[in-house]
C-alpha cells in the first residue's frame, strides 16, 4: 500500500531554509524512491489552524519510507533543516488503489 508522508513546517529563517536545506533535502527524498505530491503552495484551513508550509510525498511501501527516514543522508539533512524550521512530520498508510473510497 502507498504511504504518504506529511510535513507541517514553520520556517523561522526563510532565506537560509531555501538556500541550505531545500536543495539538499529534495534529492534525498527522490533518490530514496519518494515522489513529491505537494510542496509549499497555498494551504487552506478547513478546521483548525493551517501550517505555514506543508509538504507531502508518497512512497510505494512503508519499508521503503522507513529506510529513507532512518538513513544517514536524511539525518544529516534534518540537522540542517532543524536550524531554520520547526517540523511536524508523520506518515499515513494509503488505501490500495483498487479499493473504493466511499
Amino acid at each position: 500500500m502507498p504511504v504518504f508522508v506529511i510535513a507541517e513546517v514553520e520556517v523561522t529563517e526563510p532565506e537560509a531554509y531555501a538556500r541550505d536545506f531545500v536543495p539538499k533535502n529534495q534529492p534525498i527524498v527522490k533518490a530514496a524512491g519518494g515522489r513529491y505530491v505537494a510542496v509549499g503552495g497555498k494551504v487552506t484551513p478547513l478546521e483548525g489552524p493551517a501550517p505555514q508550509r506543508c509538504v507531502v510525498h508518497v512512497w510505494d511501501t512503508m519499508d521503503e519510507m522507513l529506510a529513507w527516514w532512518h538513513s544517514p543522508e536524511l539525518k544529516a539533512s534534518r540537522a540542517i533543516g532543524n536550524k531554520y524550521a520547526k517540523f511536524r512530520v508523520y506518515a499515513v498508510e494509503g488505501l490500495p488503489t483498487a479499493e473504493p473510497t466511499r
